[in-house]
C-alpha cells in the first residue's frame, strides 16, 4: 500500500493539493484532516510520553486525554474540533473501534516502553486496520491523508512508514500571513502577528533544511500549482511513482482547484498602511528569500 502524507503551513494549499487526489483513479484521498496522527494529544503525543518523555504522571496523563480524543471527541460524543470526523469513525473506517481497542490493549500492558519500536508497530498496525483497509475495500492502491501540523511530525510519519511519501505544500510567506489573518488566526496586532508568524517561518525553515535531501519529501509551491497545474501534477505523480491522470481527469482537477481558489482567495483583504506594509516586506523578505521567493512587492 502506498501512503502519502501532505502538510505545510496552514494556508499554504493543502487542500487544493488534496484535492488532485481525489481524481485519481488509483488513490483514495481521506475526505478531511483526521488530525489524530499528529496533533496534541494524538498517537504522536502518547508515544513520546510512553517512550523517551516518560514519567508515571505524565505518561498517565497522555493516556487519558489520547482515550478521551479517540474514543469521545472523535467518535462526536462531545463537542471538540473534531466535528467533521464524526461520520469516519464508523463508516469511512468501519473497523475503528476495533483497532482502536487493540491499540490501547498493548498500551495498557506496558505502559513504559524503554524501546519504541513495539508502540511504533501497535501505532502502524492501527492505520493499517483503518486507512489502509479502506483504501484497499475501495480498490485503491494508494491513499493520501492531508492535515497541515503533520509538517511538524514529519521523523514520527517516516517512523511509522519509512516508505511513504510527503507532499509538503508552500506559499509566498506574505500571502500565507494574509491569509492566515483574513480567517482570524493571527493577532489583529501588527506586530504581535508578526513576531508570532516570523517564528512560524523560522521552525519552518530549520526543519526543511534537513527534509529537501529526502527524495520522497516533495516541495509543491501552491503559486504553480495554480500557475502551471497540468505540468505541477505531473511532477507529483512522477515523484509518488503514480501513473499520470488522462486529459479528462486532469481538467477535472483543474475546474475544481479554480473554483476552489477562487472562493477561497478573492475573500482575502490586504488592509495596511504603506508604513505597516514596509514593516511586513522587512520582517517577511528573508523568509520569502529562504522559501524560493525573490520579491514581494
Amino acid at each position: 500500500m502506498k501512503r502519502i502524507f501532505i502538510g505545510g503551513l496552514g494556508r499554504s494549499g493543502t487542500t487544493i493539493a488534496l484535492k488532485i487526489f481525489y481524481h485519481h483513479p488509483d488513490c483514495f484521498a481521506v475526505p478531511i484532516e483526521t488530525k489524530f496522527l499528529v496533533e496534541e494529544d494524538g498517537f504522536a503525543d502518547l508515544v513520546d510520553a510512553m517512550t523517551i518523555r516518560f514519567s508515571p504522571p505524565a505518561s498517565m496523563t497522555a493516556y487519558t486525554r489520547f482515550t478521551r480524543q479517540m474514543r469521545a471527541e472523535v467518535t462526536g460524543e462531545v463537542p471538540s474540533k473534531y466535528g467533521d470526523l464524526h461520520q469516519y469513525s464508523h463508516h469511512i473506517f468501519p473497523s475503528y473501534n476495533d483497532a482502536l481497542d487493540r491499540f490501547v490493549g498493548v498500551v495498557l500492558r506496558k505502559r513504559y516502553f524503554p524501546e519504541r519500536e513495539p508502540l511504533i508497530s501497535a501505532v502502524r498496525a492501527f492505520v493499517q486496520e483503518t486507512f489502509d483497509y479502506t483504501a484497499a475495500i475501495s480498490n485503491k492502491k494508494c491513499w493520501v491523508e492531508k492535515t497541515p501540523a503533520n509538517i511538524w511530525r514529519f521523523d514520527f510519519l517516516r517512523e511509522l512508514f519509512p516508505d511513504c511519501y510527503f507532499i509538503h505544500m508552500i506559499r509566498n510567506p506574505l500571502d500565507v500571513y494574509y491569509s492566515l489573518r483574513e480567517k482570524g488566526w493571527l493577532s489583529n496586532n501588527l506586530v504581535a502577528s508578526l513576531v508570532d508568524f516570523e517564528g512560524r517561518c523560522a521552525a519552518l525553515a530549520k526543519r526543511r533544511r534537513r527534509l529537501l535531501a529526502d527524495p520522497r519529501f516533495i516541495e509543491i509551491k501552491l503559486e504553480d500549482l495554480v500557475d502551471n497545474p497540468t505540468q505541477t501534477m505531473q511532477k507529483i505523480f512522477r515523484r509518488c511513482d503514480l501513473p499520470l491522470m488522462d486529459d479528462d481527469g486532469m481538467e477535472a482537477v483543474i475546474n475544481v482547484m479554480n473554483r476552489y481558489y477562487a472562493e477561497k482567495e478573492n475573500r482575502i483583504s490586504r488592509h495596511l498602511s504603506e508604513q505597516e506594509w514596509d514593516i511586513v516586506v522587512e520582517l517577511l523578505q528573508p523568509w520569502a528569500v529562504e522559501f524560493g521567493w525573490q520579491g514581494m512587492r
